[in-house]
């Protein structure tokens, strides 16, 4: 039975001459392959390059709540304890 969509008679087009020759078929399943790898490692970079920024987002927030504790009188074992930040990267702030 025919359809009259085009992209169904595109698909059904594909899939008989794909079914018939095996060499065909086996590019067209190794470019799907491909295809899927490439998503798979664009996502995966993405990922973590979201979760990169993120860190670093938190780091630069920590070091500027640890500058305002700093001005503000705050002795470097209290920043230290409230920030999470290690006393070489406090002297750094200094």
């Amino acid at each position: 039975m025919k359809m009259d969509n085009s992209a169904i008679n595109k698909a059904q087009e594909t899939l008989e001459y794909l079914s018939q020759d095996p060499v065909a078929r086996a590019k067209y399943e190794a470019r799907l392959k491909y295809l899927s790898d490439y998503n798979t490692s664009m996502y995966t970079e993405r990922q973590e390059g979201i979760n990169e920024g993120i860190e670093k987002g938190k780091t630069e927030a920590k070091i500027q709540f640890a500058k305002k504790m700093r001005s503000e009188g705050f002795s470097p074992e209290i920043v230290m304890k409230i920030t999470g930040l290690s006393s070489e990267e406090l002297e750094k702030l200094s």
